[in-house]
């Protein structure tokens, strides 16, 4: 006798599940590589928006984004590229456009023995732009 199997659910139709604080927020994946004294790394943050239901905020994420990492002039590139002592040789910024979106700044080539400075640095410049104030954005670039 066939038994009767399990009502079939969509995959990614569930809410993905809260993560709890005391879980860490930090995740190592290491890969094989070519030259293994750099490394890349991802910050993260997931939106607490369905992507249907505000699409104007998420434009607002991209456009933020962008205006962070864009150019050679963009506060994460002035801060981690076109530097003196450089801590990556780029930085990208995405959205995954999911029913639960997410947003992600990457930096790539970072020397190992400094990929620990990357995110301190990283909020050290958001907490200059936020200190500066709205005068000191730069709408026109964007």
């Amino acid at each position: 006798e066939i038994e009767k199997a399990d009502k079939y659910v969509r995959p990614w139709q569930s809410p993905l599940a809260k993560i709890p604080e005391e879980q860490p927020t930090e995740i190592l994946v290491e890969f094989p590589a070519d030259d293994e004294s750099v490394g890349n790394l991802a910050v993260a943050w997931r939106l607490p928006v369905n992507i249907s239901q505000d699409v104007e905020m998420l434009q607002a994420y991209r456009l933020l984004m962008k205006y962070l990492t864009s150019t050679q002039v963009s506060p994460m590139e002035a801060a981690f590229v076109e530097t003196l002592d450089p801590l990556a040789t780029s930085v990208s910024a995405d959205m995954l456009e999911v029913r639960e979106p997410a947003i992600f700044i990457e930096f790539e080539n970072i020397p190992l023995q400094r990929i620990d400075e990357v995110v301190p640095k990283m909020e050290q410049v958001f907490k200059e732009i936020i200190d500066n104030g709205p005068e000191a954005f730069d709408l026109e670039r964007i």
